[in-house]
């Protein structure tokens, strides 16, 4: 038997959780991308979004909605995927992106994103982050898959 079918012999016969174990390590000479993107459902108009990311940086968007600190940069972004009847976050109608500028400050971008997270959901604002480290962020900002739930007869 070649090396390739042993290969597709034993990810056949082990399991999954213990196949998501390895993927998700990552060899420390990979560097982690930081690109996050939140997918925002919120009913008010991107303006009024725009004033409260204001409040919370204490720093003004520019005209195209745009903010750069010294740690990331911000963007945002009405989504030109929006669907109004979808239940799917890809198609939420804002979407903010966030890029960290210098990787010595990757705990301080994280923890930055958390707090602006918490924030915007004492709004009530329905957020989904997908990144690269979304299990860093908080549980309500995750995407989860709809649990199956067994009817009882």
């Amino acid at each position: 038997m070649n090396n390739l079918n042993m290969t597709v012999n034993l990810v056949r016969t082990v399991h999954p959780t213990f196949i998501l174990s390895h993927i998700e390590r990552q060899p420390e000479n990979i560097t982690m991308n930081y690109f996050c993107k939140l997918f925002i459902d919120y009913p008010q108009n991107i303006a009024q979004l725009a004033s409260l990311i204001e409040l919370f940086f204490k720093q003004k968007l520019d005209k195209q909605r745009y903010l750069d600190t010294t740690i990331f940069s911000l963007s945002l972004l009405k989504n030109k995927e929006f669907q109004p009847k979808s239940d799917d976050f890809l198609f939420f109608p804002i979407i903010i992106e966030v890029d960290l500028l210098n990787e010595q400050y990757h705990r301080e971008y994280i923890e930055q994103i958390i707090l602006l997270l918490n924030y915007l959901n004492t709004f009530n604002i329905q957020i989904i982050a997908a990144c690269d480290f979304e299990n860093e962020l908080p549980q309500i900002n995750r995407f989860r898959q709809p649990e199956n739930k067994i009817k009882s007869s």
